[in-house]
């Protein structure tokens, strides 16, 4: 269960920098 908080926010994290740089 823990893991699979940490992956969708490891997720969420890189979409908000693929957004930042766009």
């Amino acid at each position: 269960m823990l893991n699979e908080i940490k992956k969708d926010a490891q997720a969420r994290m890189n979409k908000s920098i693929e957004a930042l740089r766009h």
